[in-house]
């Protein structure tokens, strides 16, 4: 009998183990497929194609629900061109000027330059080639029921022309159907901006990592329940000891890899050179992984700077940080500079986050995040800023410290909350300081807060600069706590205007 229990034993090992093999083979292919493939771009292809051969009457929807997957319409795509007649590269500088006018004329130089002299140009030649050709295009590719595939793909390619440009710092690739008419050719033009291709990233990274950190952990378990029935138990905790050891190496992996990736979305120093003198920035999760994460955007004359505070720390409070910048992102790209008012960002931001919760019933906590988001005038040095339960601190030239409140209130919690935004006097020398509230809640061993009173204290108390004053507040810090653990992710940014 016990050779029959033992046989069964090991037939169900070997089982458990070449599923474990299958899966995490199946979910390593699944990660080489997502990443060799771009389905950004093979869908931006699909929409242009299928542009071409729709009526006029359904083409704004068709644009309305391209622009929902983060791909959009050249003005002027989907013209006729005399090739002979007309220079196609002046007539799309004009239809830009026409659709975006100050926007597009304003550009930065090198952008500017670039877009005319290597791309409108570049579509001219290409049209110029593309008439000169005799063969057309076979009717049955562009078919609204047809699905899209490699063979599309093929027949399309002598016709599409792909390059890149960047709009206001933000790089975008250009996709350009040129299809030979009778005297001409019609060309039908889409952009997608790099923001699409990170989104698609995550997808394709994160997900299949939580499907392999889950299933190993699972069929982990179903061989404990085996192991019991062979009742060795010194083996069984060998092999427990084991087998928990290369789950923690598999989730400690998975945690590094993750932890790249948030820290990827991290903003270089680029921007912040560009506005302030000095500037010092410290971020340190709990964790490895954590729910604090800072973001900024530039218009050219204004910089825009957040500081977030995401529900919990660790994968949960660092997936909802991924979630907010992504957030951000997309409400800014959606805003020329001229529209991008603080509040109503927050305001939307706060919306989404409730109307997502509102749809997933067996929510088990809420998701959101307190924050604050300011934006520099580079000529006035003007600041105003917007507040979710975040202060913004600034020491004045003479020691003083000043602090500013927000709005009351966490994002993602409550629908149409209003944030009011504030306006801020800075003078030369100014520090603008941003922390989270990790700090001011972190512990000692008499269970005493280090809270922002001492922070502001030690503030007064130091120097005029970025580096030495925060410096000076995290040596105060580890001071205060001694042997206690850290409690919270920690963020403490500084600026000098």
């Amino acid at each position: 009998m016990k050779l029959v229990i033992n046989t069964i034993g090991h037939f169900k090992n070997l089982i458990i183990l070449l599923a474990i093999l299958i899966e995490i083979g199946w979910l390593g292919l699944t990660i080489k497929n997502n990443l060799d493939s771009n389905t950004v771009q093979t869908e931006a292809i699909s929409v242009l194609a299928k542009s071409t051969i729709l009526e006029s009457k359904d083409l704004p929807v068709f644009k309305k629900d391209a622009a929902t997957k983060n791909i959009y319409f050249w003005p002027g795509s989907g013209n006729f061109f005399s090739v002979e007649k007309n220079h196609i590269s002046s007539r799309f500088d004009n239809y830009l000027l026409d659709e975006y006018g100050e926007e597009y004329s304003n550009l930065p130089v090198q952008e500017f330059d670039h877009l005319i002299e290597n791309v409108l140009k570049q579509i001219e030649s290409a049209a110029k080639l593309v008439s000169q050709t005799n063969s057309k295009i076979d009717e049955d590719i562009l078919d609204l029921d047809r699905k899209f595939d490699n063979t599309i793909y093929t027949e399309l390619s002598k016709y599409l022309f792909i390059s890149r440009y960047d709009w206001m710092g933000y790089s975008k690739n250009l996709y350009t159907l040129i299809l030979p008419e009778r005297n001409g050719v019609k060309i039908y033009i889409a952009s997608v901006s790099d923001a699409a291709e990170k989104v698609n990233f995550f997808k394709s990274i994160i997900t299949p990592l939580l499907l392999l950190i889950i299933s190993s952990l699972l069929l982990i378990l179903l061989n404990y329940k085996n192991y019991l029935i062979k009742g060795q138990l010194e083996s069984v905790i060998d092999q427990r000891t084991k087998d928990l050891l290369e789950a923690k190496k598999t989730i400690d992996d998975s945690v590094k890899y993750a932890s790249s990736i948030q820290q990827s979305l991290l903003p270089t120093g680029e921007n912040h050179e560009k506005f302030f003198k000095n500037y010092f920035i410290f971020w340190q999760p709990k964790d490895r992984l954590g729910g604090d994460i800072y973001w900024n955007f530039s218009d050219g004359n204004n910089f825009y700077f957040a500081i977030i505070d995401c529900t919990g720390h660790g994968i949960p409070g660092s997936l909802v940080s991924m979630i907010t910048v992504t957030m951000f992102n997309s409400i800014i790209n959606q805003r020329t500079k001229e529209s991008i008012n603080l509040s109503k960002v927050l305001a939307e931001i706060n919306n989404n986050f409730v109307n997502t919760q509102k749809n997933n019933k067996d929510k088990l906590s809420n998701e959101g995040f307190d924050g604050l988001i300011f934006k520099l005038n580079e000529n006035n040095k003007s600041l105003s800023f917007v507040s979710a339960k975040t202060p913004l601190f600034i020491k004045r030239e003479n020691g003083k410290v000043d602090e500013y409140s927000g709005t009351r209130k966490t994002v993602g919690y409550k629908k149409d909350v209003v944030f009011y935004e504030k306006a801020v006097d800075l003078f030369e020398n100014d520090i603008i300081i941003l922390t989270t509230d990790g700090i001011f809640d972190q512990n000692n061993s008499a269970n005493k807060i280090y809270s922002k009173k001492r922070m502001i204290s030690i503030i007064e108390k130091g120097e005029l600069n970025t580096d030495f004053l925060v410096q000076q507040i995290l040596s105060d810090l580890e001071n205060f706590k001694g042997q206690m653990a850290q409690r919270d992710d920690i963020t403490i940014i500084a600026f000098q205007v």
